[in-house]
């Protein structure tokens, strides 16, 4: 073969030499390097999500009398790598991975939602009235190099279409 031919997917070609990156293919050689590639995807953080039920409850958005309901979304798989732990007055409520959102009945009065990860906090006073929904959108600082919270207090109609639009993941305490 000359040394301007070259083979592309098996195919005789005469062309211009080919850098030398070009004319290696890659070939896996054990299925054990495919086993760690899999896993290696799969380890995304996540958290175990609500029953069915549960989520259709919840996205009822039914008002409880002398008692406010807060959603807490992060609607974005922006930082995927980053599962923030949600507190709210220092009571762990749940783990909230991307596209998840978590619901916490409370009483109304002053709370401060706290969203901790590996290396920051992020502390979100709310005042909350009775008998209506509240809705916090949780996100990440882009092009910054901290993980820290981004939180946004948003409308009730942009937090419902959040809401119907992720999935519900379990919460680890009942708050009072």
């Amino acid at each position: 073969m000359s040394p301007y031919a070259t083979t592309i997917c098996g195919w005789r070609t005469a062309s211009k030499r080919l850098p030398r990156y070009a004319e290696v293919t890659p070939r896996i050689k054990s299925p054990f390097v495919v086993t760690i590639a899999a896993i290696a995807l799969a380890a995304c953080v996540s958290a175990p999500k609500a029953d069915p039920a549960t989520e259709r409850a919840a996205k009822a958005f039914a008002a409880i009398p002398g008692k406010a309901q807060l959603y807490i979304v992060r609607p974005s798989s922006f930082g995927t790598a980053v599962l923030y732990q949600v507190a709210i007055d220092g009571r762990l409520l749940g783990s909230l991975p991307g596209e998840t959102f978590l619901l916490a009945t409370l009483e109304p009065g002053s709370h401060v939602v706290s969203f901790t990860n590996a290396t920051s906090q992020e502390n979100t006073p709310l005042q909350l009235e009775p008998g209506k929904n509240y809705f916090l959108r949780v996100g990440m600082h882009p092009g910054s190099m901290s993980n820290r919270a981004r939180t946004k207090l948003v409308d009730e109609q942009e937090g419902r279409g959040l809401v119907f639009a992720n999935a519900m993941v379990q919460s680890t305490a009942s708050l009072p």
